[in-house]
């Protein structure tokens, strides 16, 4: 039931960010989803386990990494001393 609980908060939060045009929806979404339904149940988010996380995050990378291109490349490295401070 947990499970269910935790699934239904974060694709509700996920497809609402996403039908507001939210930069990063679905994840910014799904992030709050669950958040609340840790903060506010009794019994907490349902615990993702350490296989399930790394396949989450491998996924997460390739989708990231498919945007990747030689413009916006560019467009980091002209950036890079002040994305270079926000790091530190």
């Amino acid at each position: 039931m947990k499970l269910l609980v935790t699934l239904l908060a974060v694709l509700l939060g996920a497809s609402l960010f996403e039908r507001l045009h939210v930069p990063a929806g679905a994840l910014l979404g799904g992030a709050l989803g669950a958040g609340l339904i840790n903060t506010l149940a009794s019994q907490g988010v349902a615990n993702v386990t350490p296989p399930v996380r790394f396949v989450a995050f491998a996924i997460l990378g390739w989708s990231i990494g498919s945007t990747i291109s030689r413009e916006s490349l560019t467009a980091l490295r002209s950036h890079a001393l002040l994305l270079g401070t926000a790091i530190v």
